[in-house]
């Protein structure tokens, strides 16, 4: 699923941004599932022990500090990473390709401005 989505939104982040990271599937690949699983349920949880057992809620978010710091730092390490994005040439036959045919055709209508009062 994640290549899926990866090759499919490449044009749009070529035609927009004219690069795009070589990483993200990887980074999306540990992140979506970790905060699937982990992160999310056991903050539910501790959002509903606040309601019961106010203590208990916070030392679950205190405890999820921890495997949060651990996920940043694995996503910041990538980000570092100085091959880890593909930018394309200004002037290449692909950037033109992109832009001139693949990007919808804007259409220019008048902007009718209604006043507030």
């Amino acid at each position: 699923m994640q290549w899926s989505i990866f090759i499919g939104l490449m044009p749009l982040m070529m035609i927009l941004f004219h690069q795009f990271s070589l990483l993200s599937p990887v980074a999306n690949f540990l992140a979506v599932p970790f905060m699937s699983l982990i992160i999310v349920p056991v903050t539910l949880l501790a959002t509903a022990c606040l309601i019961v057992a106010e203590p208990l809620g916070l030392l679950l978010f205190k405890l999820l500090e921890w495997p949060m710091e651990g996920l940043m730092f694995t996503l910041i390490y990538f980000s570092n990473w100085s091959d880890s994005m593909y930018s394309l040439p200004e002037t290449s036959w692909l950037n033109f390709l992109l832009n001139q045919w693949l990007m919808p055709v804007q259409i220019q209508r008048p902007v009718k401005v209604i006043p507030i009062q």
